[in-house]
């Protein structure tokens, strides 16, 4: 009987969070099949300020790169120049908690001759109030890295989630490709369970 109970209380307290991103894998509602880009973003987010797809507003030179990600599909695409901003983001509301956010990423092209690529995530409220904050080097070794960044909301309302890298000097590229993008939260102790346990401990000290 105590067996079942504490798996019944476990099995509360693993269930798993939702996610809470749209399009976390980055898929767009127009493929075209052969193409090096998808021609949703090709044409669109390299020549205007911005462009949004399912989900996701890219700027200039960031889109959706059709082939070679983890999921045998698509993934978007950072691709800087001449020191500008390639950024894509996607607005959530968030409540007072701990979240999880995981993702892969891909170094396309080497920047400066350093055999890495860089760039940043970057998680902040309306008003430039940052919840989360972190520059990451991906080494061109043709492997995705998966990568994990846990941070606390201590306030709730819509949050800004933004990946974005910066172009060098010389007008090369940075290129990074992420992908599998997943935003969840990070449950509390059961309150259930720790109670459970509680009344399972007294019980085995009245047994003794």
């Amino acid at each position: 009987m105590n067996i079942k109970y504490i798996t019944l209380l476990l099995a509360t307290a693993s269930t798993a969070s939702a996610q809470l991103l749209t399009n976390g894998t980055f898929a767009p509602s127009i493929q075209t099949a052969g193409s090096a880009f998808s021609s949703e973003l090709a044409n669109i987010a390299t020549t205007t300020s911005s462009a949004t797809v399912n989900g996701w507003t890219f700027s200039s030179n960031a889109g959706i790169y059709n082939g070679d990600t983890t999921n045998g599909k698509t993934a978007a695409w950072l691709n800087p120049l001449n020191r500008l901003v390639a950024r894509f983001d996607q607005q959530v509301s968030l409540s007072v908690g701990s979240y999880q956010l995981d993702f892969d990423s891909f170094a396309q092209e080497l920047k400066d001759g350093e055999g890495v690529s860089h760039f940043s995530v970057l998680i902040e409220d309306a008003i430039g109030t940052q919840a989360f904050f972190s520059n990451y080097k991906e080494i061109v070794d043709n492997k995705f890295t998966n990568r994990t960044a846990q941070f606390d909301i201590t306030k709730k309302g819509s949050y800004n989630i933004r990946f974005y890298s910066t172009g060098n000097a010389v007008g090369t590229g940075n290129d990074t490709l992420i992908d599998n993008a997943v935003l969840t939260s990070v449950p509390e102790p059961s309150s259930t369970l720790l109670l459970g346990l509680a009344s399972l401990v007294g019980i085995t000290r009245r047994k003794r």
